[in-house]
């Protein structure tokens, strides 16, 4: 058996070379590993982590920020709260300092050109705006009585008796003061004791209840013009006193006008009494402008510095007079009477007296000391000193009393520097 040959290259060749053809345009297929699958993993996982902790390192960087900040603040506040205890405790002796922190208020009447006040009104308006307070006027609703002065106070802090300081409150708030001013004319006052028995008393009753005041609020009328008053009836009657001389010489009596019927002083004066005993109040005479002015001024400035006086004269054993300038001294006597001057009711001639006992602090301290061991009482050891003169210089030669040795005692004996004496 013969084996044929392909005759021609290309015969046996095409089959294979189409084969060939297919596996070369063909694409080849990607087989996906688990190995990258798993890199892909991690590298993702990777950049979460990182994530995380640059967004807990940012986190961590904002809370040290905002703790800084709050930090800062808090430092701020303490700050501010330590600067406004200093200026709350701060020791105030001049009525000026503490006019700022009270308004003035007046009723619309007074406001009125016709109002006893009227011509007083922008003094005292520039009096109080120039110590840093302020005027207003009074709603029907707040004060329905007329011809009424109130005073109200800005109050930022308030005294704790235990600590023995003014404590900073957490919200300011504005009180009524407990000093109201009633303002009327004398005919006004003189209707009044002319109406009916105990007209007058009747009038600062009725008053005190349209205010809705207490028993322990502190009322203060203020007259205008009675003076004037007083000298016209003066005048009247000597003018028919020397009518009826005149008549009864034989002379012509000249044509009198009916004048009415006058209430002299001395009525005047009863019924006024009457006013103060009945409703506790206090009476101001004004006649002019300027007295106005000043009363009205210094009214203010008393209830202003009140509680601040009260303080002085309870709390602080030892503090200079109103407005006292600061005195030194290096001689061992002079100082020791400056220290019993601070006392308060010690007067110079008092302090001059108990140096002349004892001339410096060491033996008055010794003599204490003695009487303590005695048992003699020592709280009276300076009663018998000699007060030679008053505050005014009058010579007097009075003894210092116990009240005020008792006083000194508890001053220089006490242990607790905080103690009420």
């Amino acid at each position: 058996m013969r084996l044929e040959t392909p005759s021609t290259e290309s015969e046996v060749d095409t089959p294979l070379s189409e084969g060939a053809k297919k596996k070369k345009t063909a694409p080849k297929k990607k087989v996906d590993s688990g190995d990258g699958k798993d890199k892909e993993a991690e590298a993702a996982r990777k950049r979460e982590e990182k994530e995380e902790k640059e967004a807990m390192k940012q986190q961590e960087k904002d809370e040290k920020a905002r703790k800084k900040e709050q930090e800062k603040v808090d430092k701020e506040a303490a700050k501010s709260l330590a600067k406004k205890e200093k200026e709350a405790n701060k020791l105030r002796i001049n009525k000026s300092d503490t006019v700022r922190e009270i308004h003035l208020y007046l009723t619309p009447d007074l406001l009125e050109p016709s109002s006893p006040i009227a011509a007083a009104l922008p003094e005292i308006r520039t009096r109080f705006v120039g110590n840093e307070s302020e005027v207003h006027t009074l709603n029907e609703k707040e004060c329905p009585q007329a011809g009424v002065i109130r005073f109200k106070r800005h109050v930022k802090a308030k005294y704790d008796a235990k600590a023995k300081k003014w404590v900073i409150l957490a919200e300011d708030r504005w009180e009524w003061e407990s000093t109201v001013v009633l303002v009327v004319q004398a005919e006004e006052i003189l209707d009044l004791i002319h109406s009916k028995a105990n007209g007058l008393a009747e009038w600062a009753s009725d008053a005190r209840m349209t205010m809705r005041l207490k028993q322990t609020d502190q009322v203060v009328v203020m007259i205008k013009g009675l003076q004037k008053y007083y000298a016209k009836t003066k005048t009247l009657a000597n003018r028919e006193f020397t009518a009826a001389a005149r008549a009864s010489l034989g002379e012509i009596n000249p044509v009198r006008r009916p004048v009415g019927v006058r209430a002299d002083k001395a009525m005047v004066e009863r019924e006024l009494v009457k006013l103060q005993v009945a409703e506790r109040c206090f009476l101001v005479h004004v006649e002019k402008t300027e007295e106005i002015e000043d009363w009205v001024y210094n009214l203010g400035a008393d209830v202003a510095i009140r509680p601040y006086k009260l303080l002085r004269k309870t709390h602080l054993n030892f503090c200079p007079a109103d407005g006292a300038a600061t005195k030194k001294s290096s001689h061992p006597s002079d100082a020791f009477k400056l220290m019993l001057e601070a006392v308060h009711g010690i007067t110079p001639s008092g302090a001059a007296g108990i140096v002349a006992e004892y001339p410096v602090f060491k033996d008055l301290m010794e003599a204490y000391d003695k009487a303590e061991r005695r048992g003699h009482g020592a709280a009276l050891l300076l009663q018998d000193c000699e007060v030679r003169n008053l505050r005014n210089g009058t010579a007097n030669g009075r003894l210092l009393n116990k009240a005020l040795s008792t006083k000194v005692y508890h001053h220089f004996s006490s242990t607790d520097g905080l103690a009420l004496v």
